[in-house]
């Protein structure tokens, strides 16, 4: 399975896109990212760089889970570390503002198709610092 980027020049629409090649299929989560970033009027400069790194990012992805489609439970804490590894694999080897910039990309593409839980509130037994009032610390070795 191979993936391309496509450029179509539309009137009102995003015109980068990135497809599996046989097929003409859209990879769906790139391109609904692509659409978001689009619909914020980023540039088509960085609109067309972001789907370059998500094409390398989906090719990475489709060597190890032989699918260029992303399911929730198939992400682990250590997906984007992996993909770090596979960029640093490769020869030559890209810089590392440029593995920054894809892992970045990814990172930000994959949040919105699978956002983060909500965070958890404070245990009880943890009180926040900034309510105690600053004579209550004097003793204490607090300026």
């Amino acid at each position: 399975m191979q993936f391309r980027l496509i450029h179509q020049q539309t009137n009102g629409q995003n015109p980068v896109r990135i497809v599996e090649q046989a097929t003409d299929r859209e990879v769906g989560w790139i391109n609904r990212y692509l659409d978001l970033e689009y619909v914020r009027r980023l540039a088509d400069k960085s609109l067309r760089n972001y789907a370059y790194h998500l094409l390398d990012f989906v090719r990475c992805w489709e060597s190890v889970h032989h699918t260029g489609d992303v399911v929730a439970g198939d992400l682990t804490e250590s997906t984007l570390l992996d993909y770090v590894r596979f960029q640093a694999s490769r020869q030559p080897r890209p810089s590392g503002s440029t593995i920054n910039a894809r892992v970045a990309v990814a990172d930000r593409a994959l949040r919105n198709e699978f956002p983060k839980p909500p965070a958890r509130p404070l245990p009880a037994f943890i009180k926040p610092f900034y309510g105690v009032r600053r004579w209550a610390l004097a003793g204490r070795g607090w300026p």
